[in-house]
């Protein structure tokens, strides 16, 4: 979009204080309002549950210069004149990418993309959004869900697992398995989340307290294809534990706390999944 465009389009969009005012006093609106948007004025959330699907953004391209925008995301005011992105990351995405070629979504002036405006703090927009992922059949974080579900629960709902549980409709043992994930995993794996550590062995790794031993673990999964760790031992520590019958038998290599040594562990055992 060239400069005079684009002078002309934020000339026309109302401030987003102003935007705010209007959505507060005005019963008309009590979902947002939509707005035709320039993509330079919407930022990406801090909060990233679900990682960018290259392919997908690769798709919605195709799709928005063929068939135009068929849904709008969703911005929240962010200071004095940007907003923030709610949902649709991979449509922002696209957008961006649409942008920078200088090629419109089919319909709108190159540059913009259509936006539902809502009024919403900070807790309430991650808690929809966590709600919104957690129900779907993707991919989640489990890392950035427990950093996300901590905060929750201490800022939002004074530490009340089951008023948390209740809002987001998932169990209270599915928010524990995360959150213990932030506070214990060792920081060290997350790059392997989502490639050869999959949800199942974050959460499982994480209920061993001794990082020692969860390094130790994860390297034989990796080693072992990425495998799925099931519950083949009894998992101790503060969060729980389990059993599951074992379907392959993998030795674990790992430091020995009395002479320093590495040597294999016989009597630790990981169900790595066929």
């Amino acid at each position: 979009m060239d400069e005079e465009t684009m002078t002309r389009l934020n000339a026309k969009i109302l401030s987003p204080p102003v935007i705010t005012d209007m959505l507060i006093s005005d019963a008309k609106f009590p979902f947002g309002v939509s707005i035709l948007l320039p993509v330079e004025r919407i930022r990406p959330d801090e909060v990233k549950l679900r990682q960018i699907d290259n392919e997908r953004v690769q798709g919605l391209c195709l799709s928005f210069q063929v068939k135009g925008q068929k849904q709008s995301i969703n911005v929240r005011p962010d200071g004095e004149y940007y907003f923030k992105v709610t949902f649709g990351e991979h449509r922002l995405a696209a957008a961006i990418i649409l942008t920078a070629s200088g090629v419109p979504i089919r319909g709108f002036p190159v540059g913009t993309i259509m936006a539902v405006v809502e009024v919403i703090d900070y807790h309430s927009s991650v808690e929809l959004k966590l709600t919104e992922n957690a129900h779907r059949n993707e991919f989640l974080d489990p890392y950035e869900a427990g950093r996300v579900l901590a905060n929750l629960l201490q800022d939002k709902y004074s530490g009340d697992l089951g008023a948390l549980s209740e809002s987001l409709g998932k169990t209270v043992p599915w928010i524990t398995e995360r959150t213990a994930v932030f506070h214990t995993l060792d920081p060290s794996l997350r790059p392997f989340i989502g490639n050869k550590l999959t949800v199942g062995n974050v959460i499982n790794l994480a209920k061993l307290d001794d990082k020692k031993e969860q390094l130790a673990l994860a390297q034989s999964i990796i080693m072992s294809r990425g495998g799925n760790l099931l519950k083949g031992r009894t998992f101790g520590g503060s969060y729980g534990g389990g059993w599951a019958t074992p379907r392959t038998i993998v030795k674990v290599k790992c430091e020995c706390k009395e002479c320093g040594n590495l040597h294999w562990k016989p009597d630790v055992k990981v169900v790595v999944d066929d």
